[in-house]
């Protein structure tokens, strides 16, 4: 036998299976070292622990046995380098990283299956075979099922054995920061050791070595590591994301799942090498589900049930639910999924576990409406996921007339049986309905209810419910919010359908008495900071407005987008990155909230974050439009024209005659010296925009892109004049960077007010080629 290395407590030697004719390792356990009772146990589970996993990233294990005094393991030879090697030579390239980690987690997922922790995760217990294969080695200190923090079990006997008083199991660099502790520790702390080791992998150094043992087992108990992407600037932002998810000081901020983990590494790894798998980057603050807990911090309500099966009813089944999930989102600590997200699970009240389980939330609210008459029949409940009981429910009789005071009610009684503690102006503001007015109110639903659909008509259906609303109650601010909203999308963005003069300074109106009658309410003052930013131009009261309707209510998603939206047009990207993953937190599956943390990945300069999170979209709703103009927007930036061109065309396909997707598409024409069909994009939006609304900014950026810059600045003059909102972009939208060396584009940002710092250099940044 050949000797191929020594641990701690055992020797390894290369062998030759002679019944099978195969190379083989041995794994030894000398007899001076056999007298210690529980290195020979631990030695013992290491192969039966092994033993009982088959998995191609787990080393297999042949044989156990004792001859002359010497305990033995046979198991397969692996011939390659440990990841302690490869390291020597500082970091590993990124495609390395990513399929190491990969392997290493799918692993570990397969082993947490079986109720196997292995609590030695480490460089030296990984190897890489010749081939590219991962397997982890020695599970000498593996925890099995039950057993408490300072004891191994014996698989053999089914015993336990406890290590010495003091002493806690594992390598200190490379521990978590509860077994650090010496705290009980599960599949987590191998998480955590997993995500030093890709820091490592990814950096060349450990995120929390120190001179000592002891001084690193307290950094990593205590200390907080230096940012990933600042030790290595140039990995991928979204395995910065998984790397700060697995250091979680707290094993509850981990993975509820290590197949999880092992699911987003693949992702990421699989899109990084060209396969197209979109990454699912992870939230970095998501709560995994965990069945330990007593109290529901996290919770989401399904669509309530139309028991009368009536069509021209549902808007009253979603107002309730909709009006239900605003109350909760109010209550302080108290994570509650939003309405957009929580509309793609209608029909899963039967479901209930599986959505806590995929929206990792602890409670779950289901209900059911039922139209008897003149009366209102509803009945709410709340389960606690994590054990499949019920915690609360409560049934509501009510004349039709006073539907309004329902959704305060069930949120009232629902605050209570999660035993959250309010202040009595919060109590107050729960208990308040939105309006006093039974056919106010029910108009204000049908209004959201045609709102939700987001087309052109049902856009105007809205805004004439709203106004109905405000007739029936003259003093509900929630109704002239709705108004400010509908007028804002007929007036700005790029769905536009009428001159922004004509709509916004009515959605001012509506907006400014919205908030005069209902200072209370985080939708007036988004309502008001929608219109301050995108038409006034009035970035001090957009963002004060923006703030407030954050502080009133930390759970409205929509409130913490469009404050993202303006912090990116100010510049402030971490910022408003942080904003926009906030409000994707809130709403996971809304497109909306998608397509705002592409915008900003986009503008910040993350591209492939902005395409990761548009081809994320698509699956959920493949026959949208808008991922595509923003994948364009994001191929063009890094310089794959040909795949900006397909994006965009695809999106003119789906979207029909949208002028601001031609004139997107027209600037990227001409950029990359397609003159010809630029100049007939601008042709066809000339000639629209004497029978129709169409923004001059989307000529000007066509102009932009010819290098035909007097005409380009005409037609800014015009946007200007018109009040273009993309205006309000103008410091950092990439399609004005041909204007940038021209005076004239800084006096436009001056005439913005828009902050110095966005100005244009003396230089103009390289136009991608084709």
């Amino acid at each position: 036998m050949a000797r191929l290395g020594a641990g701690g407590m055992a020797e390894v030697y290369r062998a030759r299976d002679l019944t099978l004719g195969r190379q083989v390792a041995i794994k030894v356990l000398p007899a001076n070292v056999l007298v210690d009772r529980n290195q020979e146990a631990r030695f013992r589970q290491e192969a039966t622990t092994v033993s009982s996993i088959n998995h191609p990233n787990i080393v297999t294990i042949f044989e156990i046995g004792t001859t002359d005094d010497v305990m033995y393991i046979a198991m397969e030879l692996v011939e390659g380098k440990t990841l302690r090697q490869f390291l020597t030579g500082g970091a590993l390239p990124m495609a390395t990283v990513l399929a190491v980690g990969a392997q290493v987690a799918d692993g570990l997922a397969k082993a947490h299956a079986a109720q196997i922790v292995h609590r030695d995760l480490k460089p030296e217990n990984i190897m890489v075979t010749d081939d590219g294969l991962v397997k982890v080695l020695d599970f000498g200190m593996a925890k099995v099922g039950g057993s408490t923090p300072n004891q191994v079990e014996d698989l053999a006997t089914g015993s336990f054995f406890t290590t010495r008083p003091g002493v806690v199991l594992g390598t200190a660099a490379y521990m978590s920061s509860e077994q650090a502790r010496g705290q009980p520790v599960d599949f987590r702390s191998d998480q955590f050791a997993l995500g030093l080791v890709l820091y490592e992998l990814a950096t060349g150094r450990h995120p929390f070595r120190r001179e000592s043992a002891v001084q690193t087992m307290s950094a990593i108990i205590d200390a907080t590591h230096e940012p990933l992407l600042s030790v290595a600037p140039s990995a991928p932002q979204q395995l910065a994301w998984i790397v700060d998810r697995c250091l979680s000081k707290n094993p509850e901020d981990r993975y509820a799942s290590t197949r999880d983990l092992a699911r987003d590494l693949q992702q990421l790894a699989g899109y990084l090498s060209g396969s197209g798998i979109v990454p699912i980057a992870p939230p970095p603050k998501a709560k995994p589900r965990a069945a330990t807990r007593r109290a529901i911090d996290s919770i989401a309500v399904l669509p309530f049930v139309n028991a009368s099966r009536d069509a021209d009813t549902d808007y009253l089944t979603e107002g309730i639910t909709e009006s239900i999930i605003n109350s909760l989102s109010q209550v302080p600590k108290l994570k509650v999924i939003a309405r957009s997200t929580m509309f793609r699970y209608r029909d899963r009240a039967d479901d209930a576990q599986a959505v806590a389980t995929e929206l990792q939330v602890r409670g779950v609210v289901t209900g059911r409406v039922q139209i008897r008459g003149d009366h209102l029949l509803v009945s709410a409940e709340l389960m606690d996921a994590a054990r499949g009981s019920q915690v609360w429910g409560g049934q509501y009789n009510c004349k039709f007339a006073d539907v309004f005071s329902i959704p305060q009610e069930v949120a009232t009684e629902l605050t209570s049986a999660l035993r959250v503690r309010l202040t009595g102006a919060q109590r107050k503001q729960l208990g308040q309905p939105q309006s006093h007015s039974g056919e106010a109110y029910q108009l204000y639903l049908r209004g959201r209810f045609a709102w939700n659909k987001r087309t052109p008509d049902e856009i105007k259906r809205g805004m004439d419910f709203f106004e109905r609303a405000t007739h029936a109650d003259p003093t509900f601010g929630l109704a002239y919010a709705g108004l400010a909203d509908c007028y804002c999308v007929l007036g700005a963005g790029e769905f536009a359908m009428f001159p922004p003069r004509q709509m916004m300074p009515k959605a001012r109106a509506a907006a400014v008495r919205g908030v005069e009658l209902d200072d209370t309410r985080a939708e007036t003052h988004a309502a008001m900071g929608s219109v301050s930013f995108w038409y006034d131009w009035d970035w001090a009261a957009a963002e004060r407005e923006f703030r407030r309707a954050i502080e009133l209510n930390p759970g409205y998603a929509v409130a913490h987008g469009w404050y993202a939206e303006f912090l990116s047009a100010m510049g402030r990207f971490d910022q408003a990155i942080e904003e926009a993953r906030r409000a994707a937190d809130l709403d996971p599956l809304s497109i909306a909230t998608m397509w705002t943390l592409a915008r900003v990945l986009n503008l910040s300069g993350d591209q492939l974050g902005a395409i990761a999170e548009m081809k994320r979209s698509l699956e959920i709703d493949p026959a949208s439009m808008r991922p595509y103009y923003i994948m364009g927007w994001a191929y063009y930036k890094i310089g794959r024209v040909d795949k900006a061109y397909a994006a965009l065309e695809a999106s003119i396909a789906l979207g029909g005659d949208n002028p601001f997707k031609k004139g997107f598409l027209g600037h990227i024409y001409a950029a990359s010296g397609r003159v010809d069909d630029a100049r007939k994009l601008l042709n066809e939006l000339i000639e629209l925009s004497k029978t129709r609304f169409v923004s001059a900014f989307y000529i000007a950026i066509v102009y932009s892109g010819l290098g035909e810059l007097d005409a380009a600045f005409e037609y800014m003059d015009r946007a200007f004049e018109e009040r273009s909102s993309y205006l309000a972009y103008a410091g950092v939208t990439p399609f004005l960077d041909g204007l940038k060396a021209d005076p004239r584009y800084n006096l436009l940002l001056q005439r913005l007010g828009l902050p110095a710092a966005l100005r244009a250099p003396d230089h103009v940044p390289d136009r991608p080629q084709p």
